[in-house]
């Protein structure tokens, strides 16, 4: 919890004001009732609104939900505050002490507010023609560290899978406590980084679109697209190896109208730390149009028991800037299903999506269409529409994930100029 004994009282007294503000921007039930999904759902709100991430345990510890003790860091109170609508931890105790509401402890005298009404606008008016003489440079993170001063660069060896990335990184000699690179989405899997070096490699071992993060003091700095391509149609084994995810290419299938299968050589194969199966089509260079297109596949996911009550899949639409990741399976688990869209997302404990279940073990019509801002999702005529969709840049193709054998008799993307049939394209 926070330890207000060594917090002065007025810093003491605005930090518990921002968070009953976070408290009222979020509109939950108090927070002592707050359960560890609520935590997580605020740090992925507040990541929406300031693309910075706190952690469960530093948001728990705000709220004096563990046992450890300490003051909060200015960057944890400076991502509150920004969320909460001010620009930094300075501006909102400036906004506490000269726009007062309700009671207040202590008051203010109208000629207090008119010297900082006063101090304020000469502030702006020097901010201003500082902006004007520096032309358009981008503002300080909120380490204070000098954006325009650093570099992040990424390098691609070879092509095909395995690939690995060169990121060249310089922060032009600004001091930070810490210095990261996230490779991908997950944010709890960061790579430490010496900030005296400028080149650090890593390997990836699928094709897809990665959203690569140089991340200084817990905040992204710098950010990279990494959009990999297949070698045409790619089926693949997936293995979990000491928490990371390995891709084997596997050549027991054939194309004849659509995926077909060995299914004796692989139910022979003996696969360690198996952990699901990957087809894959990305093209070299993503051609089908950024804000009109249409994914359709005709597939049916294999039962597979016990194993995988749910029977997840997961469908990846992939762009050169971002992915559409829907995580659909059987129709009695809807209320797990889960969309990415761009970097928005929709949780089935929120959004009924049940109209995307399907029975395992039968076929189905998935398509996916975006036409302007607004995302279509139809399965054997069932629709499900979300509006404001974030674009993903031109698309390349489309992965799909599943724990047990997913058979494909259609796959296609196309746009008012082509369409493509990703199965016959290799």
């Amino acid at each position: 919890m926070i330890d207000t004994q060594k917090l002065d009282p007025t810093e003491s007294h605005h930090v518990q004001k921002l968070l009953r503000a976070v408290e009222k921007e979020v509109g939950w039930q108090h927070p002592n009732s707050w359960s560890g999904s609520d935590f997580e759902r605020l740090s992925n709100l507040i990541y929406e609104v300031t693309s910075a991430r706190l952690s469960v345990t530093t948001l728990k510890r705000m709220w004096g939900r563990t046992s450890q003790n300490g003051n909060p860091s200015r960057s944890t109170l400076n991502i509150l505050s920004e969320f909460v609508g001010a620009g930094s931890w300075q501006e909102f105790r400036l906004q506490q002490a000269i726009l007062p509401s309700g009671k207040q402890e202590a008051s203010v005298s109208q000629s207090q507010l008119g010297n900082a009404a006063m101090w304020i606008t000469g502030l702006l008016f020097l901010v201003l023609i500082i902006s004007a003489l520096t032309g358009k440079s981008k503002p300080a993170t909120k380490s204070g560290l000098d954006p325009d001063r650093i570099t992040f660069e990424i390098e691609k060896v070879s092509k095909g899978i395995p690939n690995t990335v060169v990121f060249h990184y310089d922060l032009d000699g600004q001091q930070v406590d810490s210095l990261e690179l996230q490779q991908t989405w997950d944010d709890t899997r960061r790579e430490p980084l010496d900030p005296s070096e400028s080149l650090v490699t890593s390997t990836y071992f699928s094709p897809g679109y990665y959203n690569a993060k140089l991340v200084a003091n817990g905040e992204i700095v710098a950010r990279r697209h990494v959009y990999l391509p297949s070698e045409g149609i790619e089926f693949m084994t997936m293995h979990e190896v000491d928490g990371n995810t390995y891709y084997r290419k596997n050549q027991n299938y054939r194309i004849e109208n659509g995926i077909v299968y060995d299914h004796a050589a692989l139910a022979a194969a003996q696969y360690d730390n198996f952990a699901g199966y990957q087809l894959v089509n990305l093209l070299e260079e993503p051609p089908i149009a950024a804000d009109t297109f249409q994914v359709g596949a005709r597939l049916k996911v294999n039962a597979t028991g016990e194993d995988d009550p749910c029977e997840w899949y997961s469908f990846l639409v992939t762009g050169s800037l971002d992915v559409y990741f829907a995580r659909l399976g059987n129709k009695g688990c809807a209320g797990e299903f889960y969309l990415y869209l761009g970097g928005k997302e929709v949780i089935g404990k929120n959004v009924d999506l049940s109209k995307l279940g399907a029975t395992p073990g039968t076929w189905s019509d998935l398509t996916l269409s975006r036409t302007g801002h607004k995302l279509t999702l139809t399965l054997n005529g069932n629709t499900v529409s979300i509006e404001d969709v974030p674009s993903i840049g031109p698309v390349g193709g489309v992965r799909l994930i599943s724990y047990s054998l997913t058979e494909l008799e259609k796959l296609r993307v196309s746009d008012d100029r082509e369409t493509i049939d990703l199965l016959s394209v290799y």
